[in-house]
């Protein structure tokens, strides 16, 4: 699983764009629900990341291991806790917005202007919390969908 997540952070935003655009072409792994609404926070995001999530008013990605409401995207404060970041410093005192939530309710967040998204975990009643920074959303879905195609292959028949 390592190797998706080595051969996916090698790629370009182009590369991870082209790479992607098939399986958002699969409802069972991109599915728009709805028109976006008119949301002045979404303007703020970069525009790759910007043109994929207004393309509806909630988005499920991989069945629902990550969430996307374009109506709740709003300005986001990293936990004042100790931060613990895996693939780029992410400063508490910098301003972030939410775009969704994974499966398991953590945040995921963007800068604003920025490609870059987070997964934000812990942080709850003061203890540390920890991030995962990914080059795009398009690099967020490329690792977790080869990280279940791995786990399946894996596993078997």
């Amino acid at each position: 699983m390592a190797r998706v997540t080595e051969r996916v952070s090698r790629m370009s935003l182009e590369e991870a764009q082209a790479a992607a655009a098939p399986l958002m072409r699969d409802a069972r792994v991109w599915r728009p629900l709805g028109s976006p609404p008119s949301n002045p926070a979404a303007e703020r995001l970069a525009p790759a990341l910007r043109s994929l999530v207004l393309q509806g008013a909630r988005i499920d990605v991989l069945g629902g291991a990550l969430r996307i409401e374009a109506s709740r995207i709003a300005e986001w404060q990293m936990p004042r806790a100790e931060v613990l970041s895996f693939g780029a410093a992410a400063q508490e005192d910098e301003p972030f917005l939410r775009i969704g939530t994974d499966d398991a309710g953590s945040p995921v967040v963007a800068r604003p202007g920025e490609e870059d998204v987070y997964v934000v975990r812990g942080g709850e009643s003061g203890r540390a919390a920890w991030s995962v920074r990914y080059a795009s959303l398009y690099h967020w879905l490329l690792v977790h969908h080869g990280m279940d195609s791995e786990a399946r292959r894996l596993s078997g028949p």
